[in-house]
């Protein structure tokens, strides 16, 4: 089972199924704007949730969370594995792959240009026409498909976004210090505080501390 979860498509693990169908729909609702991130008020009024005001709304949304069902649902999201964890998340030499697959990868891996001679019915002239066409995905190597950010249909055809291969190869100069040493400069008024003997005197007994050529010395004992 799928679920869509702060734009996400999250597939529910057999014993998520389980806890899922024990919920009401008005259960359901609210379960999953809180994983989501979502507005619980907006999804108890839209799972149609019955409620005086908004204020009232927002307590009864909240009393579902606290439902056993529900928050075992809710909880099951926060069990993974510590292992699993880590394996989802990118080492530094994978991010450095990556950006390196991003920073190779050229316009000519994911597109052909081709011409072809056609005849200006206005003068009779021979022109050349350009065409520009996608590779299939069979034909754009595992690497180059990490630079593409988005395709979508166009009433002109299918538009293909690529990642900056500039921008990837400053953020691989900064991950291997390529860079030179940044200076930096500080600049601003240093407000200083004249203090008189006197009453550095006076705070230091007041502290139980005595002075002896401007050090600090043993505590004054006073009979």
């Amino acid at each position: 089972m799928i679920v869509e979860l702060d734009g996400r498509e999250v597939s529910l693990t057999d014993e998520q199924v389980s806890s899922f169908g024990k919920l009401t729909k008005l259960q359901r609702g609210v379960a999953l704007a809180k994983l989501s991130n979502g507005d619980i008020t907006e999804a108890h009024r839209n799972a149609g949730g019955k409620s005086n005001n908004e204020t009232h709304r927002y307590r009864l949304a909240s009393e579902i969370l606290k439902n056993p069902d529900t928050a075992s649902f809710v909880d099951s999201f926060k069990s993974l594995d510590a292992s699993n964890i880590a394996a989802m998340v990118l080492s530094r030499d994978e991010l450095l792959l990556d950006l390196t697959d991003i920073a190779r990868t050229t316009l000519d891996d994911v597109v052909t240009f081709s011409e072809r001679p056609l005849i200006d019915m206005e003068n009779g002239m021979t022109v050349l026409s350009s065409t520009i066409h996608i590779r299939s995905i069979d034909e754009i190597s595992p690497g180059a498909r990490k630079a593409i950010k988005s395709v979508k249909q166009t009433k002109y055809g299918l538009e293909v976004t690529m990642y900056d291969g500039l921008t990837a190869r400053k953020q691989i100069s900064e991950m291997c210090g390529y860079d030179a040493p940044i200076k930096t400069e500080l600049s601003g008024k240093v407000q200083t505080q004249e203090i008189l003997d006197e009453d550095i005197e006076q705070k230091l007994k007041t502290l139980g501390l005595g002075r002896y050529h401007n050090q600090l010395g043993g505590k004054i004992v006073t009979k």
